[in-house]
């Protein structure tokens, strides 16, 4: 038995134990709220179910689609407790077609109600045999990634962040993001570890309703995008309860960082670098008691963090870890270094003063006439420009010279060009320096609170 089995089962255990006892916790969508001993009942239910229908000893693949707000959530834990592998996915997404071949049985879980699918010629996989968890995360394109996991990653992150972030239970933490993320599903195991009550929203975007939201619930601790983070920060409305914001999905802004540091005095802010692949949760940076708080802060204690060199300061994060993912799977099986047990990120970084600051992707590098171009680099650059709020740099191709940068930038008023190039000339040498600007005033975002940047990539 591996360490992420033996967390598995501990943590089960534990937690199953717990849902007799517990009188106290609850998660809730704000229009319902089951208490962790109401689990027992639904929990009982599907156990009698699959006894009936004579699958208990099955591999079975647990399809948690088409559902928002309290019921996804049970669905997913009795699926978990059932021993099930457990695949969230976005509504009327179809993609447990593409490997359903690999189980006895298909359970969809709609509602109240069970669909089952029986395979009669299921194909036999090893890495398919012991995959506890599916995470159909979106990436930047809006394109969901089916992503191999055994769950003791996820609890391992879970019980090393609780801790770290030093969270306390029978508080209360709010989500506002789709509810089959990655990262939904970590805040959702973080409160069962810790014994919080978990309050999860999917149907809003603007900041007043959550600010509203943070105050009616009594939220202690929320978690969420970057942009989530922004909007609480910004606003003036009084937040009496709350105490913790944990970003995670993308990287806070520098400019947002700011903000807190000025601004902000009894809220703790937590940037979390978190790689799905590794379990949700790599780094983590206390803003308020960091010596650098741009950069990653401190990585958990079961990492160890790997430097592939790139250039003469830049390098690719690689993760080494036993709790790493088991391997994707599109149209086949695709599977990490499991001699090592390392992955490598994408992601570019330098160190200063012994920590590591992001310096962009390793996909987006790309050459201009022979040079390197780093759009990471350019964007800081352009980000340091008083009235750009959010800059994104990337490759695009012109007949007479090839591939050069251009720059899509967010700003409240559209800015002159000629400004623009005269201030990135003093930092940035020529060839870095983009050659098209295109002015947002708001950037596309995708359902992740991701930029769209497909959709800014065909407007210029």
């Amino acid at each position: 038995m591996n360490n992420s089995t033996k967390i598995n089962h501990f943590f089960k255990k534990k937690f199953f134990k717990n849902l007799k006892k517990n009188k106290k916790n609850y998660f809730s969508d704000g229009t319902l709220k089951v208490f962790y001993k109401d689990i027992n009942k639904r929990l009982f239910s599907l156990e009698n179910f699959l006894e009936k229908k004579k699958i208990r000893n099955k591999k079975i693949l647990a399809v948690i689609y088409n559902q928002t707000g309290i019921n996804f959530w049970i669905n997913f834990l009795i699926s978990y407790m059932s021993d099930m592998t457990v695949m969230p996915l976005e509504k009327n997404n179809k993609n447990f077609k593409k490997i359903e071949k690999y189980f006895d049985v298909v359970i969809l879980f709609n509602g109240f109600q069970y669909e089952i699918i029986k395979n009669l010629s299921k194909k036999k996989n090893k890495i398919m045999m012991i995959t506890e968890y599916i995470s159909s995360t979106s990436g930047s394109t809006g394109s969901p990634k089916m992503i191999l996991h055994k769950f003791g990653s996820i609890i391992k992150n879970s019980i090393a962040t609780s801790n770290r972030i030093k969270l306390k239970k029978n508080k209360n933490f709010l989500i506002a993001i789709p509810n089959f993320y990655n990262s939904a599903v970590c805040h959702f195991f973080t409160c069962l570890v810790k014994n919080i009550n978990f309050y999860s929203f999917e149907g809003f975007m603007y900041p007043k309703n959550l600010n509203k939201l943070i105050n009616k619930y009594k939220i202690n601790y929320f978690g969420g995008a970057p942009i989530q983070a922004e909007w609480i920060l910004g606003s003036n409305h009084k937040k009496i309860s709350l105490k913790k914001i944990i970003s995670s999905g993308d990287f806070l802004k520098e400019n947002v960082i700011k903000l807190y540091l000025k601004k902000e005095k009894k809220i703790y802010l937590y940037n979390i670098y978190g790689i799905t692949e590794v379990g949700g949760r790599v780094f983590i940076n206390d803003i308020k008691n960091s010596k650098n708080p741009f950069s990653l802060g401190k990585p958990l204690e079961h990492f160890k963090i790997i430097q592939k060199k790139i250039s003469k300061k830049i390098f690719e994060v690689g993760i080494q870890s036993k709790f790493n993912f088991l391997g994707y799977y599109s149209d086949r099986l695709t599977q990490t270094n499991k001699i090592k047990n390392i992955y490598l990120t994408n992601d570019l970084a330098f160190k200063e003063n012994g920590q590591f600051k992001l310096q962009g992707r390793k996909n987006e590098i790309f050459k201009s006439s022979g040079i390197k171009i780093f759009p990471e680099y350019i964007k800081n650059e352009i980000l340091k420009i008083r009235s750009i709020s959010n800059a994104f740099v990337f490759s695009k191709h012109f007949d007479l010279i090839g591939n050069a940068p251009v720059v899509a930038y967010e700003s409240k008023k559209k800015l002159d060009e000629y400004f623009i190039i005269n201030q990135l000339s003093k930092t940035l040498e020529k060839k870095q320096i983009p050659i098209k600007y295109k002015y947002y005033i708001k950037f596309p975002y995708l359902k992740n609170k991701k930029i769209n940047k497909v959709k800014i990539k065909n407007e210029i």
